[in-house]
């Protein structure tokens, strides 16, 4: 186990305490990494430096309230990531963007759309993605990370591994049952026109 995994878990051990100090090293620790990962995703620019703090600031806040929760503590990061990008996808469908959000194109052809050969998914679909991963998280937090890692962060399975701290095989297991609890979350093999 790497030190940041060992120190993030013991961070994380001690903010399930109630120990504010520790939740502050953790957010300390990690901020510069949430606020390049979202503000590139933001597209930069200058006015969007102070929404990617708002989005961050507002994941924080809810993985705090949450944190009891996780039932990984070496989890936490990619956790507070995921919640942080659904905040990203909600604000977004809030201001009305027609865009489009692309993703790894095995999660939408064996997944999303399973007949389909365009690679894009819309706002709302990537949406209702994002908000079953973090609903998710807490209770299955290395399927959910193994998921988040793959298909949003585009991570090879190696180093997914070695983030969970863990074999190749078992990160594949994780990612497939990721995949599966994701599926059942959202009405079967085809999120496309479920409701949740």
């Amino acid at each position: 186990m790497d030190k940041e995994r060992a120190e993030t878990i013991v961070l994380v051990k001690r903010a399930k305490q109630g120990d504010r100090e520790a939740w502050t090293l953790l957010v300390e620790g990690y901020y510069s990494q949430w606020q390049r990962q979202l503000h590139k995703r933001l597209h930069g620019g200058t006015c969007r430096v102070y929404e990617t703090q708002d989005l961050i600031q507002s994941a924080i806040r809810e993985a705090l309230e949450r944190i009891g929760d996780l039932k990984s503590d070496a989890a936490f990061f990619s956790w507070v990531s995921a919640i942080a990008r659904c905040k990203h996808a909600q604000r977004a469908r809030e201001e009305r963007r027609a865009r489009t959000v692309d993703l790894d194109e095995e999660l939408h052809a064996q997944w999303l759309h399973p007949d389909s050969s365009a690679q894009l998914v819309t706002q709302e679909e990537y949406e209702r993605v994002l908000k079953a991963l973090t609903d998710l998280f807490p209770t299955y937090p290395e399927p959910m990370t193994a998921v988040y890692l793959k298909h949003f962060e585009k991570l090879e399975i190696g180093s997914i591994a070695r983030r969970l701290g863990k074999s190749e095989r078992s990160a594949h297991r994780f990612v497939d049952r990721g995949l599966d609890l994701l599926r059942s979350r959202l009405g079967g093999s085809s999120a496309k026109g479920k409701e949740t």
